[in-house]
């Protein structure tokens, strides 16, 4: 409850999260995948946080927010952050996946629809990554830190050697790698 009160409180006005100019994509697809999940696990006056009503504008103004950056008009450029290029097209996939499996009544008719691929992405190369890693191949130490991208296949790369308990300094990563 505290995650959930957390993002539920840092959301910005206009439905992101982060930064600027583009500094926004990747917490406001991951702050957004978040809450459609506990929405998913959430039966209706249960008392989670504040309640369901909430988390659903909160997913609504998150989803409405990403509409307008993917789905209208030019996406703004992606940030020069490490592996963008692969965590963008895992978490719009996973939030596609998402919604196809969990329609929902309480998401705005314009949130049904999957949201689109950013252009300067290819999801091929995350497909690439994960049967690589799925198939036990030795995965170069620079992509470790965006492990949390290959899923359940990040598990079967026995080549990782945490440094300090953590894979890729990246606390996600590291979740993902140990299951």
């Amino acid at each position: 409850p505290d995650r959930v009160r957390f993002l539920l409180d840092q959301q910005h006005r206009d439905g992101g999260w982060g930064g600027p100019n583009g500094y926004g994509i990747l917490p406001t697809l991951s702050a957004t995948g978040a809450l459609l999940s506990v929405l998913h696990g959430t039966p209706a006056g249960n008392g989670f946080v504040t309640g369901r009503h909430e988390l659903i504008d909160s997913a609504n103004r998150g989803l409405d927010r990403l509409v307008g950056w993917l789905n209208i008009g030019t996406p703004m450029s992606l940030p020069d952050t490490v592996a963008v290029e692969i965590l963008v097209p895992c978490l719009i996939r996973e939030i596609n996946e998402f919604l196809a499996a969990h329609p929902s009544p309480e998401l705005l008719p314009e949130h049904r629809d999957p949201l689109r691929g950013h252009p300067d992405t290819d999801g091929r190369l995350l497909d690439t990554l994960r049967a690589a890693a799925a198939a036990g191949k030795a995965c170069p130490t620079k992509l470790t830190h965006s492990f949390e991208a290959f899923g359940s296949a990040a598990g079967a790369v026995r080549s990782v050697e945490p440094r300090a308990g953590g894979i890729g300094c990246s606390p996600a990563a590291t979740a993902v790698w140990v299951g």
